[in-house]
């Protein structure tokens, strides 16, 4: 569970799954000053492929019956990130 706040959200992309990080340090320019101890989730999502490209990254929330999805697609890849609200 992650707790009400402000954190920092990373990607590494792969070829079948990106791993999305949730980070709890902010205020950071891109990855250069990224630590790993302040991990506050890692997790692997599947990659889909779009039928039609992205030309500049997106990031939608869709709403589902539990919360929402985060759903982040670049070029002809997306992936989606559940998110559960308690």
């Amino acid at each position: 569970a992650v707790k009400a706040g402000t954190y920092s959200l990373f990607a590494i992309p792969n070829k079948d799954n990106w791993t999305i990080i949730i980070n709890s340090k902010i205020n950071s320019w891109g990855a250069y000053s990224y630590e790993v101890a302040k991990d506050v989730v890692r997790t692997d999502v599947p990659v889909k492929t779009l039928a039609a490209s992205v030309e500049a990254l997106a990031m939608i929330f869709t709403k589902t019956d539990n919360g929402a999805n985060l759903n982040i697609g670049w070029d002809t890849v997306s992936v989606a990130l559940p998110i559960t609200i308690k």
